[in-house]
């Protein structure tokens, strides 16, 4: 018997998780370490409220160590969207999340670094934030 893990875009069997380091970023604890050091740096503090942009899963273990609450989430699915859509378009939704009581938002990368203006990366991780207030 085999069994096998799925994660969109990436499957590995158990042999593989056991010989080899996960090559997806959601199964890395390094990666999720250094978005919480990077939320922390940006000035987020234990109980503030985020939105996420792309993977809930991912989102959770990021979160759980930064001792942040997730009050929003736009799904992986809408990932490329969100980043493709014109600014004032993605403005609209970022008030949105601010309608939540989301202090920041955490995004995936984005695939255009002119869509990244007014974002800071975090650290190597391919996630970006948003300071919506502070």
């Amino acid at each position: 018997m085999v069994a096998v893990i799925l994660v969109p875009g990436c499957v590995w069997t158990v042999p593989d998780l056991v010989r080899n380091r996960p090559p997806h970023p959601e199964f890395d604890a390094a990666v999720h370490w250094e978005v919480a050091t990077g939320l922390r740096r940006l000035g987020a503090a234990p109980g503030d409220r985020v939105a996420v942009v792309g993977s809930g899963l991912g989102a959770a273990r990021w979160a759980r160590l930064a001792r942040v609450k997730i009050v929003a989430e736009l799904p992986w699915q809408d990932w490329a969207q969100f980043w493709s859509i014109d600014p004032a378009a993605r403005a609209r939704l970022l008030a949105i999340f601010a309608r939540t009581g989301a202090e920041v938002v955490v995004a995936d990368g984005a695939p255009d670094p002119i869509a990244t203006v007014g974002w800071r990366k975090l650290g190597e991780t391919g996630r970006y934030a948003y300071v919506l207030r502070r």
